[in-house]
């Protein structure tokens, strides 16, 4: 795990494949929260997507998208509202998962979050959100995109 910016939250997306559960993936988020403590990575939060667990996700690829997309703008939102800004945002999927997340990065892309370039012009709030070997580097921007006609949910991950 890269070392990242004390100024925000870097934050780790987790999503379960098929007819799986949020604990599915229990020992990988032990495992980034260990190595995050190790290198003094305080401002590494995880987010584990409950909203379709089990046979939730014969709902399709779209629908459980969508959902992701719903719950992790609500997430992102409290966090925001708690002074905790979102500047790093990392989506990892397995199995079916990975395709959800990819639905769900098209889909903060298509919303503003995510865009060309390490920096934003914008006057939002932003931040780097960058991947490993040869990928691009883009930005998510944790400012209007994210709070427009969504109010702070309860601080309950869903």
């Amino acid at each position: 795990m890269a070392r990242v910016e004390a100024s925000g939250v870097h934050l780790v997306v987790l999503q379960h494949g098929m007819w799986g559960y949020a604990a599915n993936l229990s020992v990988l988020e032990e495992e980034i929260s260990k190595a995050a403590a190790e290198r003094g990575a305080s401002n590494v939060e995880i987010f584990s997507c409950r909203t379709f667990e089990g046979d939730g996700t014969y709902a399709g690829i779209d629908a459980c998208g969508d959902m992701l997309v719903d719950a992790l703008t609500r997430y992102v939102c409290d966090l925001k509202h708690a002074g905790r800004p979102v500047s790093h945002l990392t989506l990892i999927g397995y199995s079916l998962g990975g395709l959800i997340v990819r639905y769900a990065a098209g889909k903060l892309w298509a919303m503003g979050w995510l865009g060309p370039g390490s920096s934003s012009t914008s006057t939002t709030s932003t931040a780097k959100s960058s991947t490993a070997g040869s990928h691009t580097r883009g930005v998510i921007s944790t400012g209007d995109p994210v709070t427009a006609g969504t109010q702070p949910a309860s601080a309950a991950q869903d």
